[in-house]
């Protein structure tokens, strides 16, 4: 088993919310964050990072975009979730998955595939209107396919309707 020990998984994430905390940023955005991952022993890694944090990170969003009752592969062999995460000390209006192109895999892989999105979430601003975040992790992993351009064309698709209705 090549999987880190607990002392390190615990160093690790006590290290990541110093960082933050060193820092202070106003908004975290976060790819990777494993929900219910039989190869993370089921933990809500967005939740132990949020107990590491102070208080004003209290609003949050996260979406999905790997999720199955049981994973075959070898490294996992049981249930999985990984996430995108926003964390603010603003408060968030609205959040939004958008399912992004999939890699044009046989019916068996695909289901067993991450489905990348973008996670759009909207922050109020003061005396009205909104500000806009995207948050995304890309697939980096479909050589030999269309499926990065057509992604990174949604990406920009995405971003072209917020700049026309004027969305900062």
């Amino acid at each position: 088993d090549d999987r880190p020990s607990k002392e390190d998984v615990s160093k690790t994430f006590e290290s990541v919310a110093q960082v933050i905390r060193e820092e202070n940023p106003d908004i975290i955005l976060l790819q990777e964050i494993a929900h219910g991952h039989a190869a993370t022993d089921h933990e809500d890694q967005l939740a132990r990072l949020r107990s590491l944090l102070p208080a004003e990170y209290a609003c949050h969003t996260s979406a999905f975009y790997v999720k199955a009752a049981y994973m075959p592969h070898p490294r996992v062999r049981g249930s999985t979730g990984i996430k995108l995460a926003i964390l603010s000390k603003y408060k968030i209006s609205a959040a939004l998955r958008h399912q992004l192109p999939l890699t044009p895999y046989d019916p068996i892989t695909k289901l067993f595939s991450p489905k990348r999105a973008i996670l759009e979430t909207r922050l109020p601003i003061e005396g009205g209107g909104e500000f806009v975040l995207l948050n995304t992790h890309l697939d980096a992993l479909a050589q030999g396919t269309d499926t990065l351009a057509r992604q990174v064309g949604e990406v920009n698709s995405t971003l072209n309707d917020l700049i026309l209705s004027g969305m900062p």
